[in-house]
């Protein structure tokens, strides 16, 4: 697993807590998104051959989505 794919691992409930703490996920949300991480990392790997590789693409996924719901928008890098 390369650097990047770290990245989307450390940020996905990094995001989560976020979110809650402001008060921008509820636990519906949080539910949702834990629920789909949950069945990226234990379906894809059993339904697709070489699946596994797949995961860290779904996670990064939905990293971003939460980026976009957390940070109410895109985070400017300049």
């Amino acid at each position: 697993m390369g650097f990047i794919a770290w990245v989307a691992w450390f940020a996905f409930p990094t995001l989560l807590v976020l979110g809650w703490l402001r008060e921008d996920l509820s636990p519906t949300v949080i539910a949702a998104f834990v629920m789909i991480a949950v069945i990226a990392w234990l379906g894809i790997p059993r339904l697709i051959p070489y699946g596994d590789t797949m995961v860290t693409s779904v996670l990064a996924l939905l990293d971003v989505v939460l980026v976009l719901l957390v940070f109410k928008g895109d985070v400017r890098i300049t």
